[in-house]
């Protein structure tokens, strides 16, 4: 065995293993690399057999223990409830091990948590009450006129709510051309005349570098501003604003807090858009918890200004069943998914005729006009290349954070170049991507094609001009939230594509996929302690 080589890793993979662990300790127990980027349990567990470790050894058993409940946590759940536990665990010919489930997770009465997740959920929901506690010293009525709000009174209430005595945190939530951006330009013109530090930030670099653009100050990513991976960064800023607060996770939130302890923290985002990606629900239990003040603005000032996207976001928000359609927002009714299909490759083609770009949305990754084969298409279509995967003009998105290249989960770029197989990671390149406003060398480990791309995945990005689809066959995902978080990602033409049962059945459902989630039970019991 080469000292630099695991078997069944490439180069790659092998330094960063080797760089957390000794080969001795990986030898012992190989289900460790489960911690390491890159590695799954299906991976690891191949490692293991060719290291001799039997399907029923112990150590297989508490690391497949161990990716099932993380597997939940991957839907956006907190913890798995215990009766679901058992459910999986069976299904796996698990053995119930109740010394193996407690060495290995925090079992909190009928929830099993990942020991981190716990840790977080209650210390989000001490600090949350600790702050609730907090009265900041009034701002100085000065840099900004409030005669200029005067016509939308939601929107000078939340100015006037930095000019009395405030809460250590305060709610910002609007949908598209209600204003959030307006307001928020207003707040940093008033701790700018009051000479007062502050620190903007956003969950992605797209969002950041969008929000630097309305403010015109600079903005960051979460993660850079809080030091990822180390997260070893604090925040002496008396204030934080921080844009696009739906997609903060539970992680982030309390690494947000903890780096912010003694910061005023002003959260902005639009909680009708769907939950974030990662565990938990953040930005609406924040909101619902009612422990800090909260401005809801409603009007849409977009409107009669010729943006049918807004207007129609709006009238989806509130389940209004007739939507206005015109060139910039089209609806093409077709029933079969085939034929769904081929009409979005003939309209993704006519938009890259006419704009040099599209995007497509789909509620799946699955099905025939799920994410996975609207991309096999899409790449023999518009770039079929000479390799058999990635070839320059590839559209991609990234999959893992990637803190050493400061790229993220999410962003959207294009190959410019491919420098052939991957130095040790078999079955990948080297490719140099544009990101748009980052350049980077990296390998396709972390890259799929990204013509069509998840909603839920396309959080915190925009498209100028792009493509929803919506089909019967999407039954269970077809939600009102998801609907709408699509449809505030189009800036200049949205096509929907798909069926009118299925547009339907979108406006009407507003059932919220559930998650498992304690925080805000963990925030109510929290309060009764502190009272007593």
């Amino acid at each position: 065995m080469s000292e630099n080589l695991i078997p069944g890793l490439g180069k790659i993979l092998s330094e960063r293993a080797l760089a957390k662990y000794t080969l001795e300790e990986i030898k012992a127990d190989p289900y460790i690399l489960m911690n390491v980027d890159g590695i799954s349990f299906q991976r690891a567990d191949a490692i293991a057999k060719n290291f001799g470790i039997p399907q029923d050894d112990v150590r297989r058993q508490r690391a497949l223990l161990r990716k099932l409940v993380y597997d939940s946590c991957s839907f956006g759940h907190t913890y798995l409830p215990l009766r679901r536990f058992e459910i999986l665990a069976k299904k796996e010919k698990l053995p119930f091990n109740e010394n193996l489930i407690a060495e290995s997770f925090t079992v909190d009465e009928d929830a099993i948590y990942l020991p981190h997740l716990y840790y977080y959920e209650n210390y989000v929901a001490e600090d949350l009450v600790r702050r609730s506690t907090i009265t900041s010293p009034p701002l100085q009525p000065m840099g900004v006129s409030l005669e200029e709000i005067k016509t939308d009174r939601y929107q000078r209430l939340f100015i006037e709510s930095f000019l009395v005595p405030h809460a250590n945190v305060i709610v910002l939530t609007g949908g598209p051309g209600t204003g959030k951006t307006f307001v928020t330009k207003k707040l940093i013109q008033l701790l700018q005349a009051n000479g007062v530090s502050f620190l903007c930030m956003a969950p992605t670099g797209k969002a950041a570098k969008r929000m630097a653009e309305v403010t015109g100050v600079p903005a960051h990513t979460i993660h850079k501003a809080l030091g990822a991976p180390t997260w070893d960064k604090k925040i002496s800023a008396p204030y934080v604003i921080i844009d696009e607060t739906s997609m903060v996770d539970l992680p982030l939130a309390f690494r947000i807090l903890k780096a912010a302890r003694n910061s005023n923290i002003v959260f902005i985002g639009d909680a009708d858009q769907l939950a974030s990606v990662g565990p938990g629900s953040f930005f609406r239990d924040l909101i619902a918890c009612k422990l800090f003040p909260t401005t809801r603005l409603l009007t849409n000032h977009r409107q009669g200004e010729g943006s049918s996207i807004a207007d129609n976001a709006i009238r989806i928000n509130i389940g209004a069943m007739q939507l206005y359609f015109d060139d910039d927002f089209r609806f093409i009714e077709i029933s079969n998914p085939i034929e769904i299909r081929q009409k979005v490759i003939e309209l993704s083609r006519k938009l890259l005729e006419e704009y040099g770009d599209f995007q497509i949305l789909t509620p799946q990754k699955k099905t025939v006009i799920g994410t996975e084969e609207l991309n096999k298409i899409a790449k023999m279509v518009f770039n079929p290349g000479k390799f058999k995967k990635f070839d320059v003009g590839d559209k991609v998105i990234q999959t893992a954070n990637d803190y050493k290249r400061d790229i993220f989960n999410g962003y959207l770029g294009y190959i410019i170049d491919v420098k052939g197989q991957d130095y040790g990671v078999k079955g990948h390149d080297i490719v140099t991507v544009d990101f748009g406003d980052i350049i980077t060398e990296t390998t396709t480990m972390n890259l799929i094609h990204g013509w069509a791309v998840t909603v839920h995945k396309f959080q915190g990005s925009e498209f100028d001009v792009g493509i929803i689809i919506l089909s019967s066959a999407h039954t269970f995902m077809l939600t009102r939230n998801l609907l709408y978080t699509a449809i505030t990602r189009a800036k200049k033409k949205c096509l929907i594509v798909g069926d009118a049962l299925a547009l339907k059945r979108a406006i009407k459902n507003t059932r919220e996929v559930e998650r498992y989630s304690k925080l805000l039970t963990r925030i109510k019991e929290e309060i009764c302690v502190t009272k007593s």
